[in-house]
């Protein structure tokens, strides 16, 4: 059979322009894109992607059989072609945003699950997301490759280091109920000598100063929205430490970028992706609903050196997109063969 075209779904990379989103999915698919060294033509709009008009995007409906697409988030939908997916987590199936949750577990079991036996390969990365995803198929014919994560070249250990009128600690992400932010800010109420840092995108804003006031330290809050990967890097050297008590991630790329740029962690132990990052360092703590476990950890990790992970240089951007290149031309030299049930 003659392979078709290969498209990527681009729309993922565009959202921190339109929206000041900057960590998570768009930030996987700014790095993966202009890696990809395979010729590919653009999918656009004409839907915001993980929207529910998205699932019937004629555009994608318009891609024949022979054609693959890679997909570098979970955007799936009625369409012909190999659908290449990239299932970072199953936190929408764990904890889902939504005001109608079955709503998503049918986009996912209706959708997703289907795009992706139908191509018999979904993309992840990290071993804890990949044991996950496996067990949710619980169908050995679709192979769940971990393709692992990068790191930008701007978090090292040598450059400048962000500075306040006094310490800090760091937050970085968003308040989803999953990323377990209130003991974080209950804990900063012992620490009236310190600074909450937290770098969040704009529309989170509003909730960390909620949770600030909430907990009493809103006088003690700096919040930063859409900062450069030069202007985080300062921010992680020059903090006490990261704190990123969230219950479960896929990878958890934060975490990466404070270890590559010397900077101690303090988590969650539930959270097994960090914990595989860190392989037994760093500052875990054990009870993720205790604030007093928070403070005993940070405390720890004031008066600690940094000790250095092992095995860091295998997050390289550009070792990720060479293992996704070598699934998308092993779809793309079997499409139309899918799994029959």
């Amino acid at each position: 059979m003659t392979s078709g075209y290969i498209y990527v779904d681009v729309r993922d990379a565009g959202e921190h322009k339109r929206y000041g989103v900057n960590h998570g999915i768009a930030r996987y698919a700014r790095e993966i894109i202009p890696r990809l060294t395979i010729p590919w033509v653009p999918l656009e709009g004409p839907f915001r992607r993980a929207t529910p008009l998205d699932a019937i995007n004629p555009r994608r409906i318009a891609l024949g059989r022979s054609e693959v697409l890679y997909n570098p988030g979970f955007n799936a939908g009625a369409g012909r072609c190999a659908q290449l997916l990239t299932l970072h987590d199953l936190t929408h199936l764990r904890a889902p945003t939504s005001r109608l949750p079955w709503i998503t577990r049918a986009f996912y079991e209706g959708v997703v699950k289907p795009a992706a036996r139908h191509t018999r390969h979904v993309l992840t990365n990290s071993e804890t997301s990949a044991d996950d995803v496996r067990e949710w198929f619980g169908d050995d014919r679709v192979t769940v490759h971990n393709t692992g994560i990068g790191c930008s070249r701007e978090f090292t250990v040598d450059g400048p280091k962000a500075a306040f009128d006094r310490q800090y600690f760091l937050y970085v992400g968003n308040f989803k109920a999953h990323k377990n932010a209130p003991p974080l800010f209950e804990a900063m109420a012992t620490f009236d000598d310190h600074l909450l840092v937290a770098v969040v995108a704009p529309a989170d804003v509003p909730v960390a100063r909620a949770l600030a006031q909430q907990f009493g330290v809103a006088d003690r809050l700096v919040v930063k929205t859409s900062v450069s990967d030069a202007e985080l890097a300062a921010l992680y050297r020059g903090s006490e430490a990261l704190v990123f008590p969230s219950l479960w991630e896929g990878v958890g790329l934060p975490v990466i970028e404070a270890l590559r740029t010397g900077t101690k962690v303090v988590y969650s132990r539930r959270a097994s992706a960090v914990a595989e990052v860190c392989e037994g360092g760093q500052f875990a703590v054990d009870d993720v609903d205790d604030a007093a476990q928070f403070v005993s950890r940070m405390s720890a990790a004031i008066d600690s050196p940094f000790s250095t992970p092992p095995r860091l240089e295998r997050f390289d951007w550009d070792r990720v997109a060479g293992r996704i290149e070598a699934v998308i031309r092993d779809v793309q030299e079997n499409c139309g063969t899918p799994v029959r049930s």
